[in-house]
């Protein structure tokens, strides 16, 4: 006797529809899992700065004054210039960071230990690891050739020789490059404050962080970078940035960034173009009241494709930036950490630099 079973298989309609949802499933939750992600990576970011952060107000603790950004190197005669291979605040505060060990080795005094010596001592300090000097978000590898400069490899292998660890975090030492020059025997900007270099943190640093007058939650410290060549850990010069072009090119020829009286935020014309002049007087084409877009980098390009982006020395051409969607971490002298957009209007953004301007940053 014959019995038909009761149980049957999928047909093929219903198969390719279950698979149709699975898609759709895998389609809506991938974005979601992606987002979820890079919250944690932004979160973890923002930690890395905290301690920064934390290590700049212990330095400034006990040296009575925040770290130079760009040490003169040992053995330099006369003033020091951009060019200058000087130790940068980041080995400065390894001691508050728990690496004292990475700066014992090191006699800042002598020449041979001057960081682009290619003593041994310099390069275990060139190739440590230093986890908190790394964005969870950026795309690129830890470290780059220690030697040469626009041709060096953008990233070499734990094993190599001769690599030196990059950092994504740089202090902004002057919100333009016509400021942060003054540093290095410059004229000073007549369009803008008294105070050059006229960020946080700058190669001549004399002053504590209560010096700070505009106010500690209002004054950037350190921004992130997503640049890759010219970001050695140990180099002043490669560890500082501008936060804005002194003339963007294209459509924002002439587009300046000074207010005749500050910022009031009870002006809600404040970002209006009529509220704006240039520094003779000039209303008529007014310069501001525009979004700034930051840097985009590739990695690839060498420093003169950056010309018209940032006139800056030819060690640090490069400015805020991150891999992060939309903004860019931002650690301020109070160690509170601020996602700043990447649009952000360039006199608001001037404003959170400058350290005594008497312009107080707007609500962020």
């Amino acid at each position: 006797m014959i019995t038909k079973s009761s149980k049957r298989g999928f047909t093929l309609v219903e198969l390719l529809v279950v698979i149709a949802i699975i898609g759709i499933l895998i389609g809506v939750l991938l974005p979601a899992i992606q987002l979820a992600r890079e919250a944690g990576r932004k979160t973890a970011c923002k930690n890395n700065m905290s301690q920064i952060g934390k290590a700049i107000l212990m330095y400034d603790e006990q040296k009575g004054q925040l770290p130079r950004s760009h040490r003169k190197p040992a053995g330099a005669t006369g003033a020091m210039t951009e060019s200058s291979y000087g130790w940068s605040w980041a080995f400065q505060i390894t001691p508050m960071m728990e690496r004292r060990d990475l700066y014992q080795l090191i006699n800042t005094s002598e020449q041979e230990d001057n960081p682009d010596s290619a003593s041994n001592e310099v390069k275990s300090v060139q190739a440590a690891e230093i986890p908190i000097f790394a964005c969870p978000s950026f795309s690129s590898g830890k470290w780059v050739d220690s030697q040469g400069a626009g041709s060096r490899p953008e990233a070499k292998l734990a094993d190599e020789t001769n690599r030196c660890l990059i950092s994504n975090y740089k202090v902004t030492c002057a919100s333009t490059d016509n400021s942060r020059k003054t540093a290095y025997g410059g004229t000073a900007p007549s369009t803008y404050g008294t105070d050059h270099p006229d960020g946080a943190i700058a190669p001549n640093t004399t002053w504590p962080v209560d010096a700070l007058s505009d106010g500690t939650s209002n004054t950037i410290l350190v921004a992130e970078c997503a640049e890759r060549r010219c970001s050695r850990w140990v180099f002043g010069n490669e560890m500082e940035v501008i936060g804005l072009p002194d003339e963007p090119t294209g459509t924002q020829t002439g587009f300046l960034y000074y207010f005749p009286t500050g910022f009031k935020p009870e002006d809600p014309k404040f970002y209006d173009d009529t509220e704006i002049q240039t520094t003779d007087g000039d209303i008529s084409s007014p310069p501001s009241g525009k979004p700034f877009a930051a840097y985009n980098y590739t990695g690839t390009e060498n420093g003169a494709t950056y010309s018209g982006k940032q006139g800056n020395n030819t060690n640090a051409y490069y400015g805020p930036s991150s891999d992060h969607p939309e903004a860019v971490n931002h650690l301020f002298g109070d160690t509170s950490i601020w996602s700043i957009s990447k649009k952000v209007d360039a006199a608001a953004y001037l404003f959170m630099i400058t350290r005594n301007g008497g312009d107080p940053a707007p609500p962020k």
